[in-house]
């Protein structure tokens, strides 16, 4: 037999195999950055056939549907549900006859409004001056690496409250005189999470206006 026909015909027998993965990686996807408390969702996939069995187990939190921090071995999930503790570390495991994975997962604190600086939380200015400076520490929280978004608020009854125009940043200047008693407060929303929320409030009183002196006979 001619040698190119020897190549030809190894070829053949080879190609069926060498189209066929050698090997096929379980997988889960879900959020690495995760807030204490809340109910997050991993999905899981894998070259499953009616043989597979899978268990997963967590660090630092809790299956969401039992409480229990493992699952049973068994048949594999599409997905988990898990609760995480409060921490320093976490991580989810997966162990499988196909494979085994795990997703390391870092720990946020809940976002935080920031609190408004005792000594410019309630002021008392006259009929048509302008308030003085309100003064609130940073937010915190919300992501691993997080991103604020600023906007004070106020209301004259603590139920309604309006966006102020332009101001943006963490403390409040308001540049326009005022007329009646009125809250601040500062809204923040973190835009990786897009989670919100508020400061505490602060009270600006404003005075009574002069009286119209007469000048009739």
């Amino acid at each position: 037999m001619p040698q190119a026909y020897k190549y030809i015909i190894v070829l053949t027998f080879l190609l069926p195999a060498l189209r066929t993965p050698v090997f096929s990686q379980v997988t889960v996807s879900g959020p690495t950055c995760v807030i204490p408390g809340t109910v997050y969702q991993y999905v899981i996939t894998g070259p499953w056939d009616p043989t597979s069995t899978m268990q997963v187990c967590l660090t630092g939190g809790q299956l969401a549907d039992s409480t229990g921090t493992c699952t049973p071995t068994g048949r594999p999930l599409s997905f988990v549900r898990v609760t995480w503790n409060a921490g320093s570390s976490a991580s989810l495991q997966v162990q499988s006859s196909k494979g085994n994975s795990t997703v390391k997962v870092s720990l946020s604190d809940t976002l935080t409004g920031g609190t408004i600086l005792v000594a410019t939380k309630a002021q008392q200015i006259a009929y048509l001056a302008t308030p003085a400076l309100v003064s609130c520490s940073a937010s915190t929280g919300g992501a691993c690496s997080p991103q604020y978004s600023y906007q004070w608020q106020q209301s004259v009854d603590l139920v309604t409250w309006l966006d102020i125009p332009n101001d943006t940043a963490q403390n409040l200047m308001l540049t326009q005189t005022v007329t009646q008693s009125l809250f601040v407060r500062r809204k923040v929303t973190e835009t990786r999470s897009n989670t919100i929320a508020f400061s505490d409030v602060a009270r600006v009183d404003v005075g009574a206006p002069a009286p119209t002196i007469s000048t009739a006979n």
